[in-house]
């Protein structure tokens, strides 16, 4: 399946007392691919996609589900973004202007780390939310037979702690990518040193290095806000880079944000951008313009690329780009 290259991603959460196995179908329109076509169809050639002349929202037990308007797809297969903590209608805004191919869906559990990191403590909490969205999307009606393709697991702020679990249990195949929105933290071992410890960065470290060589793909933005009690995002960056062994180029860069993007660095398919401010409004400006500081590097991935192999001599290779050839990635 070829899928349009369109902008970025977003993500929002609204909490509801319905289950998502309980949905019921919404719109009954089909997505398709080309014209409407007569009975002798297989001698037309395919025009444009037809897409999802309206996006839908399907609210479920632990958020909501939104197929954003012009969504398609010509074989059922599908893209699908899961996104953690932040406003809903701020994420779903950021998600719109993105025009990334894929569903969206937006779990926003409340304040702090900890109700993220209880909600996938299990080891098939992810599977069983992926089969939970699968059945959501399925009674939608959109598309006859809708199976997920790739999957990106995307936070801001606390919603970290949701990604850094499902990272410490097996990592389907199908999870392409990982994107961070100032919200990388971990704790210290030495607070007095600002010694981070290092269990809490391994699942970081291990995707990163995938990324690196070019097996998934990886996006942190990070602002430079200090923390006292734990790690900044910009003190697990750094821990990052160090792990990676990858040079910072520090200076002031072109970028589509408003946010004065200041630091680079990256290989592969793996990139941190640094970006000034040290306030609690620089760190709302992460989650609005998400859709600019991460999603546009996965919006050309996913139109482009199908899920790599991880399992040759080959992709164990590093992969060691200049971090500028990422900006175009």
């Amino acid at each position: 399946m070829k899928w349009l290259p369109l902008a970025l991603l977003v993500l929002a959460a609204c909490g509801s007392t319905d289950d998502a196995k309980t949905e019921t179908a919404a719109p009954s329109t089909r997505i398709l691919v080309g014209a409407e076509r007569s009975p002798d169809a297989s001698q037309v050639a395919p025009g444009p996609p037809v897409g999802l002349p309206s996006a839908i929202e399907k609210r479920t037990r632990w958020g909501h589900v939104f197929v954003p308007e012009g969504f398609w797809s010509n074989d059922g297969a599908y893209d699908l973004m899961i996104h953690f903590h932040g406003a809903p209608a701020t994420v779903e805004s950021a998600f719109r202007r993105s025009q990334v191919n894929a569903v969206l869906y937006v779990m926003n559990l409340g304040d702090g780390p900890g109700r993220y990191e209880d909600r996938f403590q299990s080891a098939e909490a992810l599977t069983e939310l992926l089969t939970s969205l699968q059945d959501v999307v399925a009674k939608l009606g959109i598309m006859d037979a809708p199976i997920v393709r790739h999957v990106a697991l995307s936070s801001w702020s606390a919603g970290y702690a949701a990604t850094r679990k499902i990272l410490s249990h097996e990592v389907p195949n199908s999870v392409d990518a990982v994107l961070l929105a100032d919200g990388l933290h971990a704790p210290f071992v030495d607070k007095r040193a600002r010694k981070v410890d290092v269990p809490s960065m391994d699942p970081y470290v291990d995707f990163a290095q995938a990324a690196a060589r070019g097996e998934r793909f990886m996006s942190v933005a990070h602002s430079g806000i200090r923390t006292a009690s734990y790690a900044s995002t910009s003190e697990t960056s750094a821990y990052l880079t160090r792990a990676l062994g990858l040079e910072v180029a520090n200076g002031e860069f072109d970028s589509p944000a408003t946010l004065r993007l200041t630091s680079i660095a990256g290989r592969g398919k793996f990139i941190i951008r640094g970006y000034e401010g040290n306030d609690e409004q620089a760190h709302a400006d992460h989650l609005r313009q998400i859709d600019t500081t991460l999603w546009l590097g996965l919006r050309e991935r996913w139109s482009s690329v199908a899920l790599p192999e991880t399992s040759t001599e080959q992709s164990r290779e590093p992969n060691r780009y200049a971090w500028h050839s990422m900006n175009d990635n």
